[in-house]
């Protein structure tokens, strides 16, 4: 059989084609996986971003037009502020020492019960809502429930406190004390107990008391039902003058049906008993 000899090129040198190296496609799946997550987690860093840069925008605006509203120093009624009236729906100025929490609180209306979700104590409206008061408490309720937004991965409104029903984070706060300034003056609250419930969770929707037991009576119960609370709170439950409940989602993302409750109270003079969330009840 005769030898096959390659072409030659010009100049007498062998000219040999090589075939173009077939490319394998094992790499192509593992690129779609990572370009897929990629995609997803650039998604999921943009629903945090875009919502926090949004919140912290408005949340500028809001201070800035809330200003006129805090009351002066030592002065307990937030109706005495510089610009001397407050919007009708704005009940109290509230404020957690050594937290960013530092607003005015609406007054909800039973006739729109969650119009301050998504209004400013302008009535104009805000993605971020604005602490408010709810529209079941009066007046001269002893016990006043507060809720305001948690928006995950920032500390605007209530952000803060959405993880306090851990014993840990509730230390924190058990040092800080709550100041409520109404037109009733301005009361010094401590932080008494912190527990995550069902969003309809019965046992805090009371508000008003008959008797000089019965809001004592109360905050024992809740004591009890919480997952952390103050070592002063056989003190604290004594003889409460007023009681304030501050509730928000305790889940990162919305819809999800867990609050958290942190309860504060403004104690009465009296001689401390071992009773209330003792061990064993």
């Amino acid at each position: 059989m005769a030898r096959v000899r390659p072409p030659k090129a010009a100049g007498g040198r062998a000219c040999v084609r090589i075939p173009a190296r077939r490319r394998g496609h094992r790499g192509t799946p593992r690129r779609l996986a990572a370009t897929s997550l990629l995609l997803v987690g650039g998604s999921l860093l943009l629903a945090f971003l875009i919502p926090a840069a949004l919140g912290l925008i408005e949340q500028a605006r809001y201070q800035v037009l809330a200003q006129g509203l805090r009351p002066p120093a030592n002065q307990g009624n937030p109706e005495s502020g510089s610009q001397g009236h407050l919007p009708n729906g704005v009940r109290a100025w509230l404020r957690i020492e050594g937290t960013p929490i530092d607003y005015p609180v609406a007054q909800a209306d039973v006739r729109d019960p969650l119009f301050y979700l998504d209004h400013d104590p302008w009535g104009h409206p805000a993605r971020l809502g604005c602490p408010f008061v709810d529209a079941r408490c009066g007046p001269t309720s002893e016990h006043l429930v507060v809720y305001g937004h948690h928006f995950a991965g920032t500390t605007l409104m209530f952000s803060c406190l959405h993880d306090a029903h851990v014993p840990r984070n509730f230390e924190e706060l058990a040092g800080r004390d709550l100041i409520w300034a109404d037109g009733r003056g301005e009361s010094r609250l401590r932080a008494l107990c912190a527990l995550r419930v069902p969003s309809d969770w019965p046992d805090v929707q009371r508000f008003d008391f008959g008797d000089d037991s019965s809001l004592p009576d109360f905050l024992c119960g809740i004591c009890r039902s919480s997952s952390a609370k103050s070592p002063d709170a056989a003190v604290l439950c004594q003889a409460p003058t007023r009681a304030v409940t501050l509730v928000t989602c305790s889940s990162l993302w919305s819809g999800q049906p867990w609050r958290t409750l942190v309860v504060y109270c403004e104690p009465g003079r009296v001689r401390p008993s071992p009773v209330c969330g003792a061990e064993g009840e």
